[in-house]
């Protein structure tokens, strides 16, 4: 049997890709978890909070990307995951963070009391904003 070696990869490639994008997908799935992070400066003062949910845009930061350039500049990412947030509740606990500490790197401060959510919910997600555990990012 002879086989097409010059179409070798090429066939692979189509053959597997879609169990290769579900693999990737699943993967992807796996890491999405609602993420608060600040970045501390050399004298371990706050530079910086964010919030996203996948564990990449840490590496994006630490990686050298982004006006925050880990890579070049000094700066130690310290992370807390936490459960049961959706986006916008994460956000609201990224800015209260904000005003909180006012890190030198942050420009936006979103007023607190327009998230469109109750009152008595912003109380609960302050309580978990001040309760965070962080842990450091390597």
């Amino acid at each position: 049997m002879i086989y097409d070696w010059e179409h070798y990869y090429e066939n692979y490639y189509y053959t597997h890709q879609k169990d290769a994008r579900r693999n990737m997908q699943k993967y992807l799935d796996k890491m999405r978890t609602a993420i608060i992070y600040k970045i501390l400066d050399e004298n371990a003062d706050i530079k910086y909070f964010g919030s996203t949910d996948s564990i990449f845009r840490l590496n994006f930061h630490n990686n050298g990307f982004g006006k925050l350039d880990l890579k070049h500049n000094y700066g130690k990412i310290m992370f807390s995951e936490i459960e049961n947030v959706t986006r916008g509740e994460l956000y609201f606990i990224e800015f209260y963070l904000i005003h909180k500490y006012k890190p030198k790197e942050n420009s936006e401060r979103k007023n607190l009391w327009e998230f469109e959510f109750p009152d008595e919910r912003k109380i609960e997600l302050m309580e978990v904003a001040n309760n965070l555990k962080f842990n450091l990012f390597t």
